[in-house]
C-alpha cells in the first residue's frame, strides 16, 4: 500500500558529496493516478519511472503530500523529452504543480536523454505541500524525479549521491534454501516446484504482476505442448496454472481473448507454503564467495526503496534476459552465433543478415457507439506509404496489434530497450494517426478506438547464459540423444525478421516483423537476406546441462536465457516450454539439497539418475 511520497532530505554537511535539498521518487506518489509505474529500464537509465500511457488522452493526475521547511527552493525535474526535437508540440508534456499552482511544462526541449530539468523558484510557505503531475498529451510523458534544491545545489547526479539523499534503513537479511529471480512462468514454476518438494523459497520480480509474457501487461498466449514426452511431470504446474488462471473470454479482439487473471494468480503465489513473494522488487546485484559461488543476492524495492539481502546456496536466474547472470558475472552470448562457429544452416554466414530477436508490444481496437477521436500525432512514424495490407487487421478492417508488431532486430533489447518500445509506440500511433485523421476511408472508422495498447515489451530472447553444453539447432533437426535430456520441447524453429516492406521504407526504425518457412519456396523473399523460421522438428529433450551456468557453480537457469545459440532458441523460447523448464529446474534444487550438492553434480551417474527418477 502507497501512504506517501518517498522523500529525503540532506542537510549541507551531512554527506559532503551529496547535495543539499528534498529528492522526491515519482514512483512512490501516494496516488499515481492515471500514471504506471516503469521499471524495464532501469539497468539503463538508473530508475523506475511514472509513465503517462494514455493513448492520446491526458491521464489522471498522480498526487502526494510532502514535508519541506518553509523557504525558497530550485525545483528540478528528472525527466526524458523522448521524442525531440518536437518544441511545443512535444509528446510527452506534462506539469507540475506545487499546491495548485502550476510550476512549468516538462518533457520539451531537452537532448532526448534522461536528464535533470531546470526549472523555476518555488515559494513554500508551509511544511507539507501538495504535488501534482498533470499529463498534458496522453503520449507517454515520463518522470524519474523530482528535486527541490536548496542554497544552489545542483540535482543528484551520480547513482552514490541519490543513494546518500535515501535515508532508508538498514538492508533485512533473509535466508533461503533457493531464490529464484524472475517471475514470468519458468520462474514462478521453478519456484512452486521447490516449494512442493519442500525448500524454502524466495521469488523475485520486479513487477507488481507475475507471468511474464502472459500477464494482463503483455498479453502473449502460452505456446508449446503440455504433458508430453518422457517427462509428462514438467507440465503440472503450467497446466495447473493455465486451468485455474488463463481466461479465454475476455477482450473485444480475436487476439486479446487470453491472458491470466492476475489478482487471482498473485494471490495463489501468495498462499504457497514454504514461498516467500517478493513483488515489486528488482535484483540490482550479488555477493559471491571465493569459489566464484553467489552467496547472496541484493534487492530493491521498486516503489519505496527499501533493501532486501537473500541468502542461500543455490539461485535461479529466470528473468529471461539473464540479468541475474551479469551481475554474478556468469559467460553469456547477446549476439547470433555465425555459421563457421556453430555450423547450424540457419544461422548467418556473412551474406545473409544477423540480427537478433526483436521484442513486441500488442495492441487492440474495436468499435464504439460514437464517435472517437484520435489526435494528430506529430511523434509517431508516417505510416502513408505502406499498402492497406500491413496496415488492416483481420476483424472489420480494422488495424490491429499482433506478435508481428515487432522491433529491435540491430539494438541490444535490453540496453536500447526504451528506445525499441518508443519506436512500437510511435509505429502503432502512426498506423492510428492515419486511419483515422488521413486515410482516404477514414469515414468508416470515425467510431473505432485503441483501447488497449501494452507498455511493458514482450521479449523473446535477450541474453543467453552459456552452460556445460549449447544447444544447438542440429541438435533439434537431428534429435540427437544425450543421457542427460530432462525438458521436451516441441515448438518449430521459429525466427523472425524485419518485414522487407516496411524495413524498405522505414530502415532500420522498421516496427514489423515477419517469419518465413525454409521448406516452402513461395515464402522466401530474397533468399539472400532471409532464412528459416517455421523449421519443423520433432519432440526434443533438452539436456540437463543446458540448464545450470559452466562458471557460476550454483547458478540455474530457466526460460528464455538457458545455454542455447540464437537459432536453437527459436525452438525453445515459448512459454509452456520455458514453464517445463522451471519445473524441472525446481525439483533438480530438491534434489541438490538432498544430496548436498551444486547444479553440475547431478549432470552423470547416480546423481543424475535420482535427478531423472525425480521428473518421471
Amino acid at each position: 500500500m502507497r501512504v506517501c511520497a518517498m522523500a529525503f532530505v540532506l542537510m549541507s554537511g551531512a554527506a559532503a558529496a551529496a547535495p543539499e535539498g528534498v529528492l522526491v521518487e515519482a514512483e512512490s506518489f501516494a496516488d499515481l493516478g492515471g500514471w504506471s509505474v516503469d521499471q524495464q529500464f532501469v539497468d539503463r537509465m538508473g530508475s523506475p519511472f511514472l509513465l503517462a500511457h494514455g493513448l492520446g488522452r491526458p491521464v489522471a493526475d498522480a498526487v502526494t503530500s510532502v514535508e519541506l521547511a518553509p523557504g525558497t527552493y530550485r525545483l528540478w525535474v528528472r525527466t526524458r523529452d523522448w521524442c525531440r526535437p518536437m518544441a511545443e508540440s512535444g509528446p510527452g508534456r506534462f506539469a507540475v504543480l506545487v499546491d495548485g499552482r502550476e510550476c512549468e511544462t516538462y518533457g520539451v526541449g531537452g537532448s532526448g536523454a534522461w536528464e535533470w530539468t531546470r526549472g523555476p523558484e518555488v515559494e513554500v510557505p508551509k511544511p507539507v505541500v501538495e504535488l501534482r503531475l498533470r499529463d498534458l498529451t496522453g503520449f507517454e510523458g515520463r518522470v524519474d524525479a523530482l528535486f527541490f534544491a536548496k542554497g544552489g545545489s545542483r540535482p543528484p547526479e551520480t547513482a552514490a549521491q541519490r543513494r546518500a539523499l535515501l535515508s532508508i534503513g538498514a538492508p533485512e537479511r533473509r535466508d533461503f534454501e533457493l531464490v529464484v529471480v524472475g517471475g514470468g512462468l519458468a520462474g514462478v514454476c521453478a519456484a512452486v516446484s521447490a516449494a512442493r518438494e519442500g525448500l524454502n523459497v524466495a521469488l523475485v520480480q520486479d513487477r507488481g504482476l507475475f507471468g511474464g509474457n502472459a500477464s494482463s501487461e503483455v498479453r502473449v498466449p502460452t505456446l508449446g505442448k503440455l504433458c508430453h514426452g518422457r517427462f509428462p511431470r514438467n507440465g503440472e504446474i503450467i497446466r495447473e496454472i493455465l486451468e485455474r488462471f488463463a481466461d479465454r473470454t475476455l477482450g473485444d479482439c480475436a487476439g486479446d481473448r487470453w491472458r491470466l487473471r492476475d489478482e487471482a494468480f498473485a494471490a495463489w503465489l501468495a498462499s504457497t507454503p514454504n514461498l516467500a513473494v517478493f513483488a515489486w522488487t528488482r535484483a540490482y546485484g550479488v555477493e559471491k564467495d571465493a569459489s566464484n559461488a553467489i552467496t547472496a543476492v541484493f534487492a530493491r524495492h521498486v516503489l519505496c526503496g527499501n533493501e532486501t539481502v537473500l541468502r542461500a546456496p543455490l539461485f535461479v536466474d529466470a528473468t529471461g534476459d539473464g540479468a541475474l547472470a551479469v551481475y554474478a558475472g556468469a559467460e553469456v552470448r547477446t549476439s547470433p552465433e555465425p555459421r563457421s562457429e556453430t555450423g547450424e544452416d540457419l544461422a548467418p554466414d556473412g551474406r545473409r543478415r544477423g540480427g537478433d530477436y526483436g521484442s513486441s508490444l500488442q495492441w487492440f481496437t474495436r468499435d464504439a457507439q460514437t464517435d472517437r477521436p484520435f489526435p494528430d500525432c506529430p511523434c509517431a512514424l508516417r505510416v502513408e506509404k505502406l499498402d492497406d495490407a500491413l496496415l488492416a487487421g483481420e476483424e472489420k478492417g480494422l488495424p490491429r496489434g499482433g506478435w508481428n508488431w515487432e522491433t529491435g532486430f540491430w539494438e541490444d533489447n535490453i540496453g536500447d530497450g526504451e528506445l525499441v518500445r518508443d519506436r512500437l509506440l510511435r509505429g502503432i500511433y502512426g498506423t492510428w494517426d492515419f486511419t483515422k485523421n488521413r486515410r482516404a476511408d477514414r469515414a468508416r472508422f470515425a467510431k473505432s478506438e485503441i483501447y488497449w495498447c501494452g507498455y511493458v515489451l514482450g521479449k523473446r530472447a535477450a541474453r543467453r547464459i552459456v552452460g556445460d553444453h549449447v544447444l544447438t539447432e542440429g541438435d533439434l533437426v537431428r534429435r540427437t540423444e544425450y543421457p542427460d535430456g530432462v525438458v521436451t520441447t516441441d515448438w518449430y524453429i521459429d525466427l523472425h525478421f524485419p518485414h522487407p516492406v516496411v524495413e524498405r521504407t522505414f530502415g532500420r526504425e522498421t516496427f514489423r516483423s515477419t517469419a518465413y518457412d525454409a521448406g516452402r519456396a513461395a515464402d522466401r523473399v530474397d533468399t539472400n537476406r532471409f532464412v528459416g523460421g517455421y523449421v519443423k522438428i520433432e519432440p526434443y529433450e533438452v539436456p540437463y546441462r543446458c540448464f545450470y551456468s559452466r562458471n557460476v557453480p550454483n547458478l540455474f537457469m530457466a526460460g528464455k536465457d538457458i545455454s542455447a545459440t540464437h537459432v536453437a532458441m527459436g525452438s525453445i523460447r515459448v512459454m509452456n516450454t520455458c514453464a517445463a523448464m522451471g519445473t524441472m529446474v525446481g525439483r533438480a534444487a530438491a534434489v541438490c539439497r538432498e544430496r548436498n550438492c551444486r547444479p553440475r553434480g547431478l549432470s552423470e551417474g547416480e546423481a543424475l539418475a535420482a535427478l531423472l527418477g525425480r521428473l518421471k
